[in-house]
């Protein structure tokens, strides 16, 4: 997928169905690494400025979600919104539901991502964590 710039924003094609996989551990506001800015202002918004680089629409860029901490779940699938505006706003009304840091929970029940919806066009998945910073040497 390439993305061009366009007087500073980013444009990205037309037709893409791309699956979200987002954290929803506890972990992720532990008020030692930022709290629920973690989950407010960098996941969420990321999500947000992601929607914003694409054009929604049903014969468009449709986004699906799936939560994960302990369990997996379905937040939304690709036919949920039809438009920025509303799934922006179903963004940025998730609530964090807490629990253990399960990857395993999202990769090994590929179903839960399958209730994302039938695929119109080449399915992206963005796996999306605050856990990174743990994984960097105390230097960074």
């Amino acid at each position: 997928m390439v993305c061009v710039g366009d007087c500073g924003r980013v444009v990205c094609p037309k037709h893409a169905d791309i699956g979200i996989i987002l954290d929803h551990s506890t972990s992720i506001v532990n008020p030692a690494r930022g709290g629920y800015d973690n989950w407010e202002v960098f996941l969420l918004n990321f999500v947000v400025k992601l929607v914003d680089a694409f054009t929604i629409g049903p014969s468009l860029t449709r986004f699906g979600m799936v939560g994960f901490s302990s369990n997996a779940w379905l937040q939304f699938g690709f036919n949920a919104y039809s438009n920025s505006r509303t799934l922006r706003n179903a963004v940025r009304n998730s609530d964090i539901q807490g629990g253990e840091t399960n990857v395993a929970a999202v990769t090994h029940h590929f179903s839960v991502i399958s209730q994302l919806g039938q695929l119109a066009y080449l399915l992206s998945v963005l796996y999306i964590t605050c856990l990174w910073p743990l994984l960097l040497p105390k230097a960074f």
